[in-house]
């Protein structure tokens, strides 16, 4: 029998160093569209082991803090490929060496720039296949490339995305999978924030607060590449192994991206920004991909509770 066709996959987090929604104080601010069920996207099936799970019902509390799980590895799977097909992409996981393929997780399809709810599988060390939309099958995978996952440990809490374009033009990177290990409890004495790039034609992206434009932007990460997460602080400060740094709490701020090198008009900002002490989030700049979507912040709250098969994460408009 044929191997299966696996995408390529890096791994960002205890190796190394490395998604919002919101209401109250766990608001992530004003000015975003929710991405998921709640924003327009089509519901999606986060899945548990194989293809005839389905969701729970109904939409929790997005201010209400996630319980992390006991036991077994945790993983979500993302979409922030700009050109991905309308439907997006499901995904597949089997234990290294095998076919025992469980899933496809989310099989109807997670949209760009989705990204799904955890689901528990156990510990081990995996390989992962992304598939198309509603195929249903594990088996062919729309990258012919293989490749594994470091060992998920008991306890674990991963995001697996894929990034870059499925079909590069203007100097855009090609598609692949990475995989960040996540933070899902909240610090009481402050914001937890990491920065991920995810936008295919910036090599390295700075984040911060303020704008150029403005004449107050400071910078909270540098150099983040493309495919990677913050790993230090832009004023020398410490993250911890998965990339997210302990801040005093935002409110109605403005955060941005900007290219450290390359074309200006690549930035991204999201206004009116409120992150609550006790919140852990990710912010991802996806997007701006060459006559694709422009480049755009996401921000994904870590202990806010799923609404139903999505994360909860918010997109910002320019």
């Amino acid at each position: 029998m044929r191997k299966p066709v696996l995408l390529g996959l890096l791994l960002v987090g205890a190796c190394s160093a490395s998604s919002s929604e919101t209401g109250s104080s766990r608001d992530a601010g004003g000015g975003g569209a929710l991405v998921g069920p709640e924003g327009g996207q089509p519901t999606v099936d986060a899945g548990t082991h194989d293809a005839s799970s389905s969701p729970e019902s109904g939409t929790p509390d997005a201010t209400s803090e996630a319980a992390p799980m006991a036991t077994g590895t945790h993983v979500r799977f993302a979409d922030w490929t700009p050109d991905a097909p309308a439907a997006g992409f499901s995904f597949c996981l089997a234990p290294q060496g095998s076919s025992n393929w469980m899933g496809p997780f989310l099989p109807q399809g997670l949209p760009y720039p989705g990204t799904g709810a955890y689901a528990a599988v156990p510990p081990g060390d995996y390989e992962v296949q992304v598939v198309a939309a509603s195929s249903g099958d594990c088996t062919m995978g729309v990258i012919p490339t293989s490749y594994g996952l470091p060992a998920l440990a008991d306890g674990t809490y991963a995001t697996i995305a894929t990034i870059g374009d499925v079909t590069p033009t203007g100097g855009d990177a090609q598609i692949k999978v990475v995989a960040f290990f996540d933070d899902v409890s909240g610090a009481a004495d402050g914001l937890k924030l990491r920065a991920i790039n995810a936008a295919p034609r910036i090599g390295y992206a700075q984040f911060g607060t303020g704008s150029q434009a403005g004449g107050d932007f400071s910078a909270l990460f540098s150099d983040v590449a493309f495919g990677t997460a913050s790993s230090a602080m832009a004023d020398g400060g410490a993250t911890d192994t998965n990339g997210y740094a302990l801040l005093a709490p935002l409110s109605g701020a403005e955060l941005s991206a900007y290219p450290i090198v390359g074309d200006s008009t690549q930035a991204a900002t999201a206004s009116q920004v409120s992150l609550a002490t006790g919140i852990t989030a990710t912010l991802v700049l996806v997007g701006g991909a060459d006559n694709g979507p422009p480049p755009q912040i996401m921000i994904c709250n870590e202990v806010g509770a799923a609404a139903g098969s999505a994360s909860p994460c918010m997109l910002y408009s320019q």
